[in-house]
């Protein structure tokens, strides 16, 4: 067997960061699979998760994973983390923006995109459970066990064209390391949105991303994240100045 998507609302308590599924509780939902992912786009906006199980040695049942590949904050720098069956454990810490990826004992991956969260990992059986929540959405973007979501290889470009500007911006590193992760995702919107404006035919050629764009502006509109998000954009040099009121004005 391979990933499997899980397509159903999360029953648990919401926090912030998404629902506050503990390991136990998610590796009730994971039964025999290696790892499940709930990343929303394009099917509802949000919370996310991804749950993934690390047995104590392969079960050759399905794809096993060895370890995740994520990325932290620390002191306002990115720094690349893992956690494997050697990770002290229990284990509690955000996890910021970029790639996560899920290799097996071959290094063959599944790989993901995500606007951060939180990570919560522990000890079920022999098994290391992590489970990554997070507010906005957590999108698969392909790999040895799952296609692609809808607007992941746009994520990942919006990504790329934040790091550039961070090599060369002081300070625009930490202000997008520390965002909450809807005002990134905020941002990726807007930005998706003014690209859309500019070259028409983007949208002519895929509706359907440009319909997602549009309906996920309109439902932040209201949010402190959408004000956030756009001082980000202006900070990176991908937005001019304007007002709160004139990007909420726009989203409507």
């Amino acid at each position: 067997m391979t990933a499997a998507t899980l397509r159903t609302t999360a029953t648990a308590t919401r926090s912030s960061d998404g629902p506050s599924l503990g390991p136990p509780e998610a590796a009730a939902r994971l039964g025999d699979w290696g790892f499940l992912a709930h990343p929303d786009l394009p099917d509802t906006s949000g919370p996310a998760f991804l749950i993934v199980s690390i047995p104590p040695r392969p079960t050759l049942r399905h794809f096993d994973p060895e370890s995740v590949q994520y990325w932290r904050t620390v002191d306002g720098r990115g720094t690349a983390a893992v956690l494997d069956r050697d990770t002290p454990l229990p284990l509690e810490q955000p996890f910021s923006w970029g790639e996560i990826r899920v290799l097996d004992r071959f290094r063959i991956s599944n790989e993901y995109v995500t606007f951060g969260g939180t990570l919560r990992a522990d000890r079920v059986g022999e098994a290391a459970v992590a489970v990554l929540t997070s507010a906005a959405p957590l999108l698969r973007r392909g790999g040895h066990s799952q296609l692609a979501d809808q607007a992941a290889a746009d994520v990942a470009a919006f990504f790329a064209r934040l790091l550039v500007e961070i090599g060369v911006r002081p300070g625009l590193e930490r202000q997008v390391g520390n965002a909450a992760p809807l005002a990134l995702y905020s941002a990726f919107l807007e930005d998706a949105a003014d690209r859309l404006a500019r070259y028409p035919g983007i949208g002519r050629a895929r509706p359907d991303f440009a319909n997602l764009v549009g309906r996920e502006r309109r439902r932040l509109t209201a949010s402190d994240e959408t004000k956030a998000g756009h001082d980000m954009l202006v900070a990176a040099g991908l937005a001019d100045e304007r007002s709160a009121s004139d990007v909420r004005e726009q989203n409507s």
